[in-house]
This record gives C-alpha cells, sequence and structure tokens, in this order.
C-alpha cells in the first residue's frame, strides 16, 4: 500500500501541486493540472475532500514524472 494513500482536503492538494510547479486550470467538473517543463497532464475533482484513492494515483503519477517524493509528502503533510 502506498504511504500516500490518505484523504486530503481539495485546497490542500491544489497548493501542493503549485508549489510544485504545475499550471491550474479550472475546469467545469474537474482542475486540470499540467507540469509546465514537460507538458505531462492529470486532473483533480472538484469535491472539497479528493479520495485517497485519487490522492494515491496523482502522487503516483507525478513521481513517475520526476517529483521529488519528499516535497510531495511534506506539501501533503504526510508524515
Amino acid at each position: 500500500m502506498s504511504e500516500f494513500f490518505v484523504s486530503r482536503d481539495r485546497k490542500l492538494v491544489i497548493g501542493a501541486l503549485r508549489k510544485l510547479g504545475l499550471s491550474l486550470k479550472d475546469g467545469s467538473r474537474h482542475t486540470k493540472a499540467e507540469c509546465i517543463s514537460n507538458k505531462n497532464k492529470t486532473t483533480i475533482p472538484r469535491h472539497s475532500k479528493i479520495k485517497r484513492e485519487i490522492v494515491n494515483s496523482v502522487c503516483d503519477f507525478l513521481i513517475k514524472k520526476n517529483y521529488d517524493k519528499e516535497k510531495l509528502k511534506n506539501f501533503l503533510k504526510i508524515r
């Protein structure tokens, strides 16, 4: 089981993505996050609480794209 397997508030997840340098654009049902350097994209649903499965999926996506795992854990306040 992943160490990111926790639910988080949407504001915290969006803030972490901003701190990592992703460009964010709000859609009608999702926020689209795009990496500025390599144009890889992921989406975040527009719920106040983001389910743990989605947090895990987004974190796994970012780690595969060479984002720093420890920074991600700090930004998402995971110990």
